[in-house]
């Protein structure tokens, strides 16, 4: 599939290349997911410190290109599922990448804090920005495959999304932590498989 993606974009137009070349990287960023979850038994729970931290250095290396990124991981050292895990991964990957497209100005400093933490009944997801910021029309509009893939994951977390601009644009996500978590690994990759080609 990535193959016959990879050859379409050398042979599209501009408009084309760029959404195939958003396709291709939501297929990497499940890979990565998929093999950092399957280095675990299929019916474990995992730390999320532990999680996120190595997700963040794959998208960081991921769009490092020709200008520094830095992806800065705060998380607690909470018990997550596997479900749970697939969907922030696929979250922060959508939001991280928003924010490179529209928060950093040429020649600004490219800083991502991603937060995660319990509070009282409910985990607490924050992808926050140093830039400019997402712009309130890219916010509202909400009709892109990323933002439309963002609030199918935080709607099947039966959580809550919401902005703040300060220093940036931060991402608050709130879902409740005894949410049912029913889906396998595999049930739940294919899941978030069918939400990317959708």
């Amino acid at each position: 599939m990535v193959t016959l993606l990879t050859l379409e974009q050398s042979n599209a137009d501009d408009r084309a290349q760029g959404s195939l070349a958003r396709a291709l990287d939501r297929i990497y960023v499940l890979a990565r997911v998929y093999q950092r979850l399957t280095r675990r038994e299929a019916s474990a729970n995992i730390s999320a410190r532990t999680f996120l931290e190595g997700l963040a250095e794959d998208i960081q290396e991921a769009h490092m290109g020709d200008r520094p990124l830095i992806i800065e991981v705060t998380a607690a050292n909470a018990v997550i599922d596997l479900s749970c895990a697939t969907e922030l991964g696929l979250i922060i990957n959508e939001l991280v990448t928003n924010a490179l497209k529209h928060a950093f100005p040429a020649n600004q400093e490219r800083r991502i804090d991603v937060r995660f933490c319990r509070e009282n009944e409910e985990y607490v997801l924050t992808v926050q920005d140093n830039g400019i910021g997402i712009p309130a029309a890219v916010r509202s509009a909400g009709t892109g495959l990323g933002w439309t893939l963002v609030h199918q994951l935080v709607n099947h977390l039966s959580g809550t999304l919401a902005f703040k601009q300060e220093h940036g644009t931060a991402v608050i996500i709130r879902f409740p932590v005894a949410r049912a978590h029913a889906a396998t690994m595999g049930e739940e990759l294919a899941r978030a498989a069918e939400l990317i080609r959708s």
